[in-house]
């Protein structure tokens, strides 16, 4: 999760809706670790209560019934791995006749909050994401009317401070609960023009670039994850998920580096090879739009957010 580019595209977001009830907020005073949480074994479970007859945290992918036509315009929405993908998928989309705008933003969650570091420190641009981001998918929406608003993100795994004052801390049985209603709230933004909302579950970071979570929150990746997952289930009619740990974990974890004789994620997490990215988006688009298709979706070589 790389320095953000937020400040500068909010700045312009915010101010054209400068007025009452929209200034930009006060930073906040420095977050302080803690809070009581205790650490969860089964993020998922601790989240929700557990639906009959499914299992959570990733052993069967929620199968929502297909519609009878592709889409016509789809939204793609997240931080900077979306950005780093966006081009290829832009172009994918295309040969597809379908049409993809681009709205990420580096450093940006889709859920609201001031974020912070592990060691309780806001970034620069935590504030400018909190106080622009609610707004900015509501115009990205109206302005675009998708059929299909893509998710994928990897910032919902940081600590957090909300607009009443609550620290969260994913991973916690409290931050869990906070955290899911935060996606809630963002879930019903995207949603609000009556598009499907296309939830992408981020593989974990491969071999070998395990110093990419010493500094982040992406050893979160499986809770947030069995989250989305859980509450596509429970929004089938509405909401579905992708697993990029199909194509870029095939064999399961621990999630290789090298993939079909490319390195698709040079970084560990962003994909900024041309050719990687362009084989990622060829992989990634026709599971977007699979229960979007007539007939029974594709049944791929599925790997649960459990085992990657």
């Amino acid at each position: 999760m790389r320095r953000s580019v937020a400040l500068a595209l909010f700045a312009g977001v915010i101010a054209s809706g400068a007025g009452p009830g929209r200034s930009v907020a006060a930073p906040l005073a420095a977050n302080r670790a803690g809070g009581g949480d205790d650490p969860t074994a089964n993020f998922a479970a601790t989240a929700l209560a557990p639906v009959p007859g499914a299992a959570v945290g990733g052993a069967h992918p929620p199968r929502p019934a297909p519609v009878a036509a592709p889409p016509g315009r789809m939204l793609l929405l997240g931080d900077s791995v979306a950005l780093s993908l966006a081009p290829s998928l832009v172009d994918v989309s295309r040969t597809h006749g379908v049409s993809l705008h681009n709205g990420a933003v580096s450093g940006c969650s889709l859920i609201e909050g001031v974020t912070s570091s592990p060691d309780g420190r806001n970034f620069p641009w935590s504030v400018g994401c909190a106080s622009g981001i609610a707004r900015y998918e509501q115009d990205m929406i109206s302005q675009y009317q998708p059929d299909v608003v893509v998710w994928m993100s990897a910032w919902e795994t940081a600590n957090r401070t909300l607009d009443d004052g609550a620290l969260v801390f994913p991973g916690t049985r409290r931050g869990n609960l906070r955290l899911l209603g935060e996606i809630d709230k963002a879930a019903g933004r995207l949603r609000a023009g009556g598009a499907r909302l296309v939830m992408v579950l981020l593989a974990p970071v491969p071999q070998g670039f395990e110093e990419a979570l010493e500094h982040t929150a992406l050893n979160r990746l499986s809770c947030l994850n069995a989250m989305l997952e859980d509450y596509a289930r429970r929004h089938s009619d509405s909401v579905s998920v992708v697993y990029m740990s199909e194509f870029l974990c095939p064999n399961g974890a621990p999630c290789p580096a090298e993939v079909a004789g490319i390195v698709p994620r040079p970084d560990g997490v962003h994909f900024d090879d041309p050719a990687g990215a362009r084989w990622a988006a060829e992989q990634l688009f026709p599971r977007l739009i699979a229960p979007l298709l007539p007939g029974d979706a594709p049944v791929w070589g599925y790997v649960g957010v459990g085992q990657a």
